[in-house]
C-alpha cells in the first residue's frame, strides 16, 4: 500500500466543505482565510490601521484610517492581491478598494 502525504485540515476543508454544501459556502470559506492573512501580508502594524474588511463579489473592502497608508495601500493594490490570492491558494480576491 502507497504511503500518503499527511494535509493540513485547513488545506481539505474548503474542498469538502464546497462538495456537500456548494461553492458558495466554499468561496465564503476562502474569503475568510484572505482576510485572515490580511495582517501577515501586509504587517501587523499596518493592518492595525485597518478594519472593517468584507468581501463584495471578489472585492476585499478594507477601511483604512490613515490617509497616507491608504494611498500606500493603494499604490501596492496589485501585489496585495497577488499575495493574498497566494496564501489563500486560490483566485478568491479580484481587486482590493480601499475606503
Amino acid at each position: 500500500m502507497e504511503k500518503r502525504e499527511a494535509k493540513r485540515l485547513s488545506e481539505i476543508l474548503p474542498n469538502v466543505v464546497g462538495t456537500v454544501f456548494g461553492t458558495d459556502c466554499q468561496l465564503r470559506i476562502l474569503e475568510s482565510r484572505a482576510i485572515e492573512f490580511w495582517p501577515e501580508v501586509i504587517g501587523s502594524v499596518a493592518a492595525a490601521y485597518t478594519s472593517d474588511l468584507k468581501f463584495v463579489n471578489g472585492t476585499l473592502i478594507v477601511k483604512v484610517s490613515s490617509p497616507i497608508l491608504r494611498h500606500e495601500l493603494f499604490m501596492q493594490c496589485a501585489v496585495l492581491v497577488e499575495k493574498l490570492n497566494k496564501k489563500v491558494g486560490e483566485k478568491v480576491v479580484l481587486k482590493i478598494l480601499f475606503r
